[in-house]
């Protein structure tokens, strides 16, 4: 198993810079046993002379019931206008050489972590308000 097995996302919608205003409140709480322990940071820069949006990320510690936490990275980064998504990967070099039984339980924990995150951070942010174009039938 590769080392990109181990990414979880979930594409949450709401817009990217009304999602990134609200990552600060995220910080230092629990989520199914994510904790997120740093701040978020601008993690890369796209397109020519940056210009393009950014990817955000923070670290973070998971408790898979172990006596240590699995450290994780938690990452933010723009999926369209009106939605974000989020991703959680092993911090680790090689999980892809951990026993079957961790794999097991990061996959069970992570799953259930980055569920609650969404929805977490869906109602930290604001919605989109929609607009439909008004259509004449005559």
């Amino acid at each position: 198993m590769s080392h990109h097995s181990f990414v979880l996302s979930r594409r949450v919608g709401r817009a990217p810079n009304l999602t990134e205003r609200s990552l600060s409140g995220l910080s230092g709480r629990e989520y199914a046993g994510l904790t997120i322990v740093g701040p978020f940071e601008r993690r890369t820069i796209v397109g020519p002379w940056g210009s393009g949006p950014t990817e955000r990320e923070a670290a973070a510690d998971l408790c898979t019931g172990r006596r240590t936490p699995e450290r994780v990275a938690v990452e933010v980064a723009p999926w369209d206008r009106h939605a974000v998504e989020l991703r959680v990967r092993p911090a680790g070099r090689r999980p892809d050489r951990w026993t079957g039984r961790r794999q097991l339980r990061y996959f069970d924990h992570a799953h259930a972590a980055i569920d609650e995150l969404a929805r977490a951070l869906a109602a930290a942010t604001p919605d989109v308000p929609v607009s439909h174009p008004v259509r004449r039938s005559a």
